[in-house]
């Protein structure tokens, strides 16, 4: 996969989210079904941050150059398994003041825009170039942009059960930037 196509599945990915959200009552939006559980409007927030820390890691990784390929020893399609075999990387907490459900919804939205822009004005193969997350290892540039994507349906499914009030065995975890 190319990281144009990679980026179209994260666009996609934030568009089903906002579908996944609509309609969810403000009380259902704000409510946390477990003790130190996740509401929605966390789970919003989170995947947003994880985007603006997946857009700080590929521009790191583009300020660092190119180096020969492969970079990455993981194949694109065990990208999305990596959640599976580590569980979620650490990433940011929910905020003292919950979003409301279009400030979330706007926040992950502009997130993957974000890295669609910050795409569309790279000319070197993203192939060439990578960074070694903390807990999956070593990632290209397009892979970076898979784990988006992939962290985003993953966390799509939590949104499905809280919005039918079934609690995710699992939330966010806390906050820890890629290396």
């Amino acid at each position: 996969m190319d990281a144009m196509r990679a980026v179209a599945a994260l666009l996609a990915g934030a568009s089903r989210t906002a579908q996944t959200c609509e309609g969810t009552p403000d009380a259902a939006w704000q409510a946390r079904l477990a003790p130190g559980g996740y509401s929605m409007a966390d789970v919003v927030e989170h995947m947003a941050q994880a985007q603006g820390q997946i857009l700080g890691a590929l521009q790191a990784a583009l300020a660092r150059g190119s180096r020969p390929q492969p970079f990455s020893t993981v194949a694109d399609e065990e990208v999305p398994f990596a959640f599976i075999r580590n569980g979620e990387a650490p990433g940011s907490g929910p905020s003292a003041a919950p979003l409301s459900r279009e400030e979330a919804i706007a926040q992950l939205c502009a997130s993957a825009a974000a890295i669609a822009e910050w795409n569309a004005g790279v000319s070197l193969d993203l192939r060439t170039v990578g960074l070694t997350h903390p807990d999956y290892g070593s990632l290209d540039g397009v892979q970076w942009i898979l784990l988006a994507v992939a962290h985003t349906e993953m966390h799509r499914s939590d949104l499905m059960l809280l919005k039918r009030g079934v609690s995710p065995s699992a939330g966010p975890a806390p906050a820890k930037a890629p290396a």
